[in-house]
């Protein structure tokens, strides 16, 4: 296969997980989970898309409790909500719970999910009406969580997974357009180089590895 023609179909990819990202912006979906290996540029797709199109959203990253997803969804309750790369957050059956309300449907047809939450001095509830985007290396059903299957059913799911030959195109492209301050020429010499030695070496490209890494040490030479 060319490498035109695996680029077009790499892009079509991406250009579906924006139309979802647009769903969900837009109230046509409450939610959506993206999943696919590391370092194919999966949150930098959602915060470049969500950014171009001027939609404030709270990126959350990292270790994240039920507790804290609460107070997140309390100081967001009408925006868009990033979690990315939290898989600890789907094990834990409380903050699964509050997705899960988070996520709903409610029989009135409205927008408005009621989140609620208990703690010792009493109940707390948020009137939620925004969305929920979650970025992870796992498939969701790999959380191995039993109401994984109804969180499921409320969101969006789509892997993101290129072939070798797909990730090869999209670094050309990085290249040729000159990324980071770095000239197209010294750039596409750098990912021939790399695409060379990823399979020499049998070694997994991605494109982190290009741009955090490859095209970084260009820019310190």
């Amino acid at each position: 296969m060319s490498r035109d023609q695996c680029l077009k179909e790499v892009e079509e990819q991406y250009s579906l997980i924006r139309d979802r990202l647009w769903g969900v912006c837009k109230g046509h979906s409450n939610g959506f989970y993206l999943h696919g290996p590391p370092g194919i540029s999966k949150t930098f797709t959602v915060k470049k898309f969500l950014e171009g199109k001027s939609i404030p959203f709270e990126h959350v990253q990292g270790q994240l409790t039920g507790p804290a997803l609460f107070d997140v969804i309390e100081e967001n309750s009408d925006g868009v909500i990033v979690l990315d790369d939290v898989p600890g957050l789907f094990t834990d059956t409380k903050a699964v719970q509050l997705l899960l309300a988070a996520l709903g449907s409610p029989p009135d047809g409205s927008r408005v999910r009621k989140v609620p939450y208990r703690t010792a001095r009493g109940k707390r509830v948020v009137d939620f009406t925004g969305s929920i985007v979650a970025i992870s290396n796992l498939a969701l059903d790999e959380h191995r969580n039993g109401v994984i299957a109804a969180l499921e059913s409320r969101v969006d799911v789509q892997e993101l997974n290129p072939t070798r030959e797909q990730v090869e195109a999209m670094v050309f492209k990085i290249a040729m357009e000159g990324p980071a301050e770095v000239l197209a020429e010294e750039a596409v010499m750098v990912a021939e180089f790399l695409v060379r030695e990823c399979r020499r070496r049998g070694t997994r490209l991605t494109i982190r590895l290009f741009v955090d890494n490859a095209l970084r040490e260009i820019g310190r030479a």
